[in-house]
C-alpha cells in the first residue's frame, strides 16, 4: 500500500518541527543548568534572582503572572508584597520548580534571608501595624468587664443572644457583626445592670424567678456549689435586691412524692434566713412538679445589693439509697416518677424572690462605692462630682483617657437624669450610656506575648506600638514582617 505523497511531506514537517523543539527544549535547558551550576552564595542575591528566577519570570514569559527583569533586591521593600511571595515561594521549596535547574541550598537560602532583612528593617523603620478591625465584646467578655468595672457578675445571656463562632472561637472579629437589633440588645443590658449597680429606693415590687436545670443532680450525696454544707441539691443564684426593704422567697418542687419529711434551707450569703418544711403529700400534682403550689417564706428584710441566695435541702442521709436497683447517677432519671423499689427525693424546680416591700432606702453596696467616689455637700458642687465620676467610669470602660469632647456628651445624660431625680438619678446615667457603648471598645488592650513559666504569666515581649496618628490599614506584608521579628524577639527571650 502506498502513502500519498501530501500525507508524507505533512509528516516530515511535524517530525521536523518536534526535533527542533526538542534540540530547543534541550539546549535551553542546558543554558540554564550551566548559569545555574556557576551561580554561587558570593554571586549575591541579585545576580542570583537575574540569573535563575528571571529565566521564567521575565517580561516575555510572565511564568505566575510575575515578572522580576526589574525586581531590585536592595529595595525589596518598595515592592514588599513580590517580595513576601518569594520568601514565602523559597522557603517551602516550591521554587524554582520541581525539574528546572537550581543553585545549591545555601545560595537559596541567602537569597530568602536577604529579602527578609531589607522587607523588616524597612517596616522596622517606619512600623506600622494598621488598623484594629472593629471588634464588639462577646457575653463573656462583656460579663467581666462589667465585674471589673461596677464589681457586678451577670448573667449576659439574659440580654445579649449566643455569639457567632468562627473555627471554633466566639472572639474572631470578622463573625461578630454588630446588627440595630443586637445595639438594642447592649443598650437594654445597659440600662438594666445601671439600674443593679446603682439601686432604686423606688423599686416596685416584683417576682424573679430562677429555673433550676433538671439536669443537676440532687442526690443525697450531690452537693451544689455555693450552698451551705450538710445541704443536697437545691438553687443556688446571685440576686441583686434593688433597695432595703422587705422579700419574700418561695419554692416550687418536682418528684418526691410520699417522701418522708424534708427541711428545705434558704440562705443569703452563707446564713440561714428561713427553714421551710417540704409537703410530703401534696395534692394534684405531676411527677415533673406541675400544679405545685409554692412554699413561700414570711418577708424576710434584705439590704441592697447583690446577695448569693440559696435554697437547698438539709441533708439526713449519707451514702447510697437501700433500693432494690442501683440507682442512676443521674437523680432525676426517668423524669422523676419513680417507681417500685426506687427512692425518689423531692427537687428543686424554681426559686421565685418577689419585692422589695416597704423599701426603706438603699444600703451603702460594693457597687456604690465603686461609683461614687465623691460626695457633694451642696447643689453647686453636684456637677463637678458628677465630672469627676464620669471621667473616672469613662476611662474604665472605653480602656483610654476619655477625651473633652467625649467626657462633654457623657454629662449631657448626667444632666438628663440631673434634671428628672437629682444627682444619683444623673450619675445613674453615665454607667449606661457608657456600658451600651462599652459593648463596642473604641481602643482594645496593648497586645504582648506571653508564656507560662512556674504557674504564673509572665510578659516576655511587646510589639512596638505605632505613634498616634499614624497611618492606618497597613498592607498585608507589613502585618508579616511585624509578626516575624516579633516572632524572633520571643524565640530569643
Amino acid at each position: 500500500m502506498k502513502v500519498p505523497v501530501a500525507r508524507c511531506a505533512v509528516l516530515g514537517v511535524v517530525l521536523t518541527i518536534v526535533g527542533v523543539t526538542a534540540e530547543t527544549s534541550l539546549t535551553r535547558r542546558g543554558v540554564a543548568l550551566a548559569m545555574t551550576q556557576t551561580v554561587t552564595l558570593e554571586s549575591g542575591p541579585q545576580f542570583v534572582v537575574q540569573r535563575v528566577c528571571v529565566s521564567c519570570h521575565n517580561d516575555r514569559f510572565r511564568s505566575g503572572n510575575l515578572s522580576l527583569e526589574k525586581f531590585d533586591v536592595a529595595a525589596a521593600h518598595k515592592n514588599a508584597e513580590v517580595a513576601e511571595k518569594m520568601i514565602r515561594k523559597l522557603r517551602a521549596g516550591m521554587m524554582p520548580p520541581p525539574g528546572a535547574p537550581r543553585p545549591d541550598d545555601e545560595t537559596l537560602l541567602g537569597l530568602v534571608r536577604k529579602l527578609e532583612e531589607v522587607v523588616d528593617e524597612a517596616a522596622a523603620r517606619d512600623p506600622n501595624p494598621g488598623g484594629r478591625t472593629f471588634q464588639r465584646l462577646n457575653r463573656r467578655e462583656y460579663e467581666h468587664a462589667i465585674r471589673d468595672l461596677l464589681t457586678l457578675d451577670v448573667d449576659a445571656g439574659n440580654w445579649l443572644p449566643p455569639d457567632q463562632m468562627s473555627a471554633n472561637f466566639d472572639n474572631i472579629a470578622d463573625a461578630q457583626t454588630l446588627s440595630p437589633t443586637l445595639l438594642e440588645a447592649y443598650l437594654n443590658a445597659a440600662s438594666a445592670i445601671s439600674r443593679m449597680a446603682v439601686g432604686d429606693r423606688n423599686a416596685p415590687a416584683i417576682d424573679e424567678t430562677y429555673t433550676n436545670s433538671q439536669y443537676i443532680s440532687q442526690h443525697p450525696w450531690d452537693h451544689v456549689e455555693g450552698a451551705p454544707y450538710g445541704t443536697r441539691g437545691g438553687i443556688v443564684v446571685d440576686h441583686v435586691f434593688p433597695a432595703d426593704g422587705e422579700y419574700v422567697f418561695a419554692l416550687t418542687f418536682s418528684s418526691g412524692v410520699n417522701t418522708p419529711i424534708e427541711d428545705i434551707d434558704i440562705s443569703i450569703n452563707g446564713e440561714r434566713m428561713a427553714l421551710l418544711l417540704y409537703d410530703t403529700n401534696p395534692r394534684g400534682v405531676a411527677a415533673d412538679g406541675r400544679g405545685f403550689a409554692p412554699t413561700k417564706t414570711q418577708p424576710i428584710f434584705v439590704r441592697a445589693g447583690q446577695h448569693k441566695v440559696a435554697a437547698a435541702f438539709v441533708r439526713r442521709a449519707e451514702g447510697p439509697y437501700e433500693d432494690l436497683i442501683r440507682p442512676h447517677d443521674w437523680s432525676f432519671a426517668g423524669g422523676g416518677s419513680g417507681g417500685a423499689g426506687i427512692t425518689t427525693l423531692p427537687h428543686v424546680r424554681d426559686l421565685i424572690i418577689s419585692g422589695p416591700y416597704h423599701a426603706t432606702g438603699i444600703s451603702e453596696t460594693t457597687s456604690r462605692r465603686k461609683i461614687f467616689t465623691c460626695r457633694p455637700t451642696v447643689a453647686a458642687e453636684q456637677r463637678s462630682c458628677a465630672r469627676e465620676i464620669i471621667s473616672r467610669l469613662g476611662t474604665e470602660a472605653y480602656r483610654r483617657k476619655v477625651a473633652p469632647a467625649d467626657l462633654d456628651s457623657l454629662m449631657a445624660f448626667y444632666d438628663q437624669g440631673a434634671k428628672k431625680g437629682g444627682f444619683e438619678i444623673g450619675v445613674s446615667r453615665e454607667p449606661r450610656s457608657a456600658l451600651g457603648s462599652g459593648g463596642t471598645p473604641t481602643a482594645g488592650p496593648t497586645l504582648a506575648g506571653r508564656s507560662a513559666r512556674g504557674g504564673a504569666w509572665h510578659q516576655v515581649c511587646r510589639p512596638v506600638v505605632p505613634a498616634p496618628g499614624s497611618v492606618q490599614g497597613a498592607p498585608r506584608h507589613e502585618r508579616l514582617s511585624q509578626l516575624r521579628r516579633e516572632s524572633r524577639r520571643c524565640d530569643e527571650t
